[in-house]
């Protein structure tokens, strides 16, 4: 009984050992499978694929709630206004007709047309308007169109289609057709053509010109090749009148054509268009501008045969000498010629000088300056004569240029008056007449008495650069002339180098005082402002770095070089440069002053454990700047590794392990990484061994188990 009580406890034994080996192996597989990097991605995976799918009448109704109906209506369209005028009858007839949106007219407005008479005002008018804006013709027929409302003309709100059918006979016979052109004469004065040439058709009959307008006043009609006298214009004249301003002088304007029936070989002018204006007196004519330097005094029209047709030309003269010519060939169109007519002011009388102030660039970075005041005279009407009197220049220089000193600065380098003639010679300077400069001003002084003489030229020059202020601006600005700091646009008439362009100016303002001997106040007179450039150099910093130095001390060298620029004599740097701000190892320092010297330093070398050899050896170096030029400076940086005494005869029978106190840290770094742990491998043989163990004693316990069973 007690043998049999061992084996079942045996038995049982052996279950429970196989069970709890099974049971740790299994337990020991989900930990693994749960820690495993790979296992997160097919989780995702699945709870992706989990996800309910929306079904196609969800996505449809979906698309629908996004939908806003729209419901469209088409605006209603009004019928156009349109309206037809016939004037005339037969080939004789003038019809216009007219088309315009609902809204463009107002309610009840009609049409009205009228055929303008050559004799009619307006007529003259038209004709007057033509030539004063250059359109070339020989004829030309007018009309008057317009809408009217309760008897009041009334303009459109937009635009307004309109159609122009006129009988030939309304045209000369040998008017060329190819040259027909409608215009559209607006109340200011201005002229705009509708319909150009090759767009009018001459069809049936008729000549038709379509074309759209936004206001209405009068339309000509013009062409070339005749007229009702069969009269051909070659050259139109437009003779205007002005004063000596170019201020219009409000008299009829004359204009002239000269054709085939021109009978006359020479027109003087002033004999033919010039007339007494009261307030005025005629001084001469010229050609295209009223300030031109072309002075005519006649014209002379004449024309040659060739196999090609005719040549005509007109030339205009002075005093017998060809100042221009134009020639109009067979087949070519209407030439027109400006001609002006000036005359003086007979009162007030008062003479008035000219003035003007320019620069010019020597090439060394200096200016010349100049102020000067050309003399004139007046006549009153009792014949007296008036000149200037009491003449003084006065130029303040800004603080953007300085005054070129001698060479104890005492004085400035020149300050020179001279005075020319009429004809530009030199002539003695009139004794008085002196120039000095005093706290950043120049002044030219004429005695209270003297009187400039017509046409002489008094002249005081000096010469400025620009100052360091005005470098310093031009830095700060990154090379520009900054309009807030003194910068701008050089006046007109001040030099080449100044006029239009941009530059520093040289004074706030330059003024000639002078008595006219007629006014009691003395007159005032700003000069023109004239503009300097700079012409700075710049400093380009290399930085070379050689060597043994480790990663990470190159790192922290190149973190800490940082590069000064100082002006010699300077305590505060002009810039201060950190090495990150290099590109491909090098640096430059743009917009510097010529001539002055720059200290460039090197801060932030030393390296622990390295022996330094700088070049420049004490880190810094001095630069001397050149206008326009580019000055290089090189730093040199060699390193080498201080040794700490290193032993030459190591233990051989020591182990290097132990010994060794240079480990690659970046080594040990690696060493010390490992995989995390997703499961306790390790043990796995040693279960597997146990639970075969188990196994064979469970069987050999059960074998006994029956061998005992079966003897009892």
């Amino acid at each position: 009984m007690r043998k049999r009580l061992k084996n079942i406890l045996a038995f049982l034994l052996a279950i429970v050992l196989a069970v709890s080996v099974t049971t740790g192996m299994a337990l020991s597989a989900p930990a693994e499978s749960e820690s495993s990097p790979e296992a997160t991605p097919s989780a995702t995976a699945a709870s992706d694929t989990d996800a309910a799918p929306t079904s196609p009448e969800d996505e449809v109704m979906s698309e629908e709630k996004e939908v806003t109906p729209q419901e469209s209506a088409e605006a209603p369209v009004s019928a156009a206004n349109e309206q037809t005028v016939t004037i005339g009858s037969g080939d004789h007839a003038v019809t216009v007709k007219t088309s315009a949106e609902a809204g463009v007219l107002p309610d009840g407005a009609k049409l009205v047309v009228q055929k303008l008479a050559d004799t009619d005002g307006q007529y003259k008018t038209a004709a007057d308007t033509l030539n004063a804006n250059g359109v070339t013709y020989d004829d030309f027929l007018a009309l008057d169109v317009g809408f009217v409302l309760d008897g009041e003309e009334v303009e459109p709100t937009g635009t307004v289609n309109v159609q122009f059918y006129l009988g030939t006979a309304l045209l000369p016979s040998d008017a060329d057709t190819d040259s027909l052109s409608v215009q559209h004469l607006e109340n200011s004065g201005k002229v705009e053509t509708v319909a150009t040439p090759g767009s009018v058709v001459v069809q049936d009959q008729s000549v038709n010109a379509g074309f759209s307008v936004e206001s209405f006043s009068t339309f000509t009609i013009t062409w070339t090749g005749g007229n009702s006298a069969s009269i051909t214009t070659y050259f139109r004249l437009i003779v205007h009148y002005v004063d000596e301003a170019g201020n219009p002088i409000d008299v009829d304007q004359q204009n002239d054509s000269i054709g085939n029936d021109y009978g006359e070989n020479e027109i003087n002018l002033k004999e033919r268009y010039a007339h007494d204006i009261e307030g005025y007196t005629y001084r001469d004519a010229r050609f295209a501008a009223y300030d031109s330097e072309q002075i005519i005094t006649d014209i002379e029209a004449s024309e040659t045969n060739s196999e090609n047709g005719k040549t005509r030309v007109l030339t205009f003269l002075r005093d017998g000498e060809t100042v221009v010519t134009l020639v109009r060939k067979n087949g070519d169109v209407t030439q027109t010629a400006d001609i002006y007519l000036v005359y003086r002011v007979n009162t007030p009388v008062k003479p008035e000088p000219e003035y003007v102030k320019s620069v010019s660039d020597n090439g060394d970075g200096t200016y010349d300056l100049s102020l000067s005041v050309t003399g004139d005279t007046a006549t009153t009407e009792q014949g007296d004569s008036i000149s200037c009197s009491d003449v003084t220049i006065t130029d303040t220089l800004t603080s953007k240029v300085q005054m070129v000193m001698s060479e104890d600065g005492t004085a400035p380098k020149k300050l020179a008056v001279t005075v020319t003639d009429a004809s530009g010679n030199a002539v003695e300077t009139p004794a008085g007449v002196s120039a000095h400069y005093a706290d950043g001003q120049i002044v030219l002084d004429f005695p209270d008495d003297y009187e400039l003489v017509e046409g002489y030229t008094y002249t005081v020059t000096t010469t400025i650069r620009p100052s360091e202020e005005a470098y310093d601006s031009y830095r700060v600005n990154n090379g520009t002339y900054s309009t807030a700091d003194g910068g701008g646009t050089g006046d007109a008439d001040t030099g080449t180098t100044s006029a239009g362009q941009e530059g520093f100016f040289t004074n706030a303002s330059a003024t000639l005082t002078f008595n006219n001997g007629v006014d009691e106040e003395l007159q005032t007179r700003e000069y023109n402002k004239p503009v300097i450039q700079v012409n700075p150099g710049s400093i380009t910093i290399n930085k070379v770095i050689t060597g043994a130095l480790s990663e990470d001390s190159l790192e922290a060298l190149e973190s800490g070089l940082t590069f000064t620029v100082t002006e010699e004599g300077s305590e505060t740097p002009l810039a201060t440069v950190p090495f990150a701000q290099f590109v491909d190892g090098g640096y430059s320092v743009l917009y510097l002053t010529p001539g002055k010297t720059y200290i460039v330093s090197e801060t932030g070398a030393d390296v622990d454990g390295y022996e330094l050899t700088a070049t420049p050896d004490n880190g810094s170096a001095a630069v001397t700047i050149t206008a326009g030029a580019i000055s290089e400076i090189t730093f040199t940086n060699d390193y080498q590794l201080i040794n700490p005494d290193p032993d030459p005869d190591p233990d051989p029978d020591q182990d290097p392990d132990t010994t060794s106190t240079n480990k690659d840290t970046s080594q040990q770094r690696t060493a010390t990484k490992s995989t995390p742990k997703t499961g306790d491998g390790t043990n796995l043989v040693v279960l597997s061994c146990l639970m075969g163990i188990s196994l064979v004693g469970l069987v050999g316990l059960t074998v006994v188990f029956y061998r005992n069973r079966r003897r009892s």
